[in-house]
């Protein structure tokens, strides 16, 4: 029997396709279909948790004052012992140069994922409430992803460890937390059809790390001319 599977559902699976990546790693002391049922298992019991705890992190950042801290430290306590388990297996098993490549292939697929579904996510949001917030923050969270990748990709690491033993290891782990960070505005419209609360102060972050990747414009340059002189005007 078909299903027809609406668009939000088809453009929430590269970010299911991420995590998954992440996490389908082959075990070299437990077989692979084990732990992929222990992953699988994870993904779909905590997905309500995790959901909550990413939504309070943000808010501890943004806007602390409607943080229920005794809410979001009750949901960590619920996932906090199988994902610590999770974590160690995947950390004594597989060497940073391969948790590197993970990373990598995985943000790969959710870029691909997110540019097939952009013009389909856009017309939804323009078919019911127009909102210009939401699509500008999904252009400018592809293309924090776009550079992020292309960061990684021209990293060369000599020391190929387990990752448990390299250092390197904190700065994946915060590449992947960012990751799910900065999805969230795109998620929580999928999963509510409403508008993230704190999508203008995240967008805010996005484009200041955006900016700060552009190249400086040359004074000589004739955009730099006519952008001094259009603010000397208005002086």
């Amino acid at each position: 029997m078909c299903r027809l599977i609406s668009m939000s559902v088809e453009l929430s699976t590269p970010f299911e396709q991420y995590y998954e990546t992440l996490q389908r790693v082959k075990n070299r002391n437990f077989p692979l279909q084990y732990l992929e049922k222990m992953l699988d298992y994870l993904l779909e019991k905590y997905e309500t948790n995790l959901f909550e705890i990413y939504e309070g992190i943000l808010a501890i950042a943004l806007n602390p004052e409607d943080l229920d801290i005794k809410m979001l430290l009750e949901e960590v306590r619920k996932i906090k012992e199988d994902f610590e388990l999770y974590a160690s297996l995947f950390e004594n098993n597989t060497t940073i140069r391969e948790y590197l490549e993970i990373t990598i292939n995985a943000l790969g697929k959710l870029i691909d994922g997110l540019r097939k579904n952009e013009k389909k996510f856009y017309d939804e949001v323009n078919s019911t409430n127009p909102n210009f917030l939401l699509t500008t923050y999904y252009s400018l969270y592809l293309r924090y992803l776009t550079i992020v990748y292309a960061k990684l990709s021209k990293l060369n690491i000599q020391n190929d460890v387990k990752t448990k033993d390299s250092p390197f290891k904190n700065t994946l782990h915060f590449v992947n937390l960012i990751v799910g960070l900065l999805g969230m505005p795109i998620l929580h419209y999928l999963k509510t059809k409403e508008v993230f609360p704190y999508i203008s102060e995240l967008s805010g972050v996005l484009l200041h790390t955006l900016t700060n990747e552009a190249p400086i414009p040359s004074r000589d340059s004739l955009g730099y001319y006519l952008f001094s002189r259009i603010h000397a005007k208005n002086e």
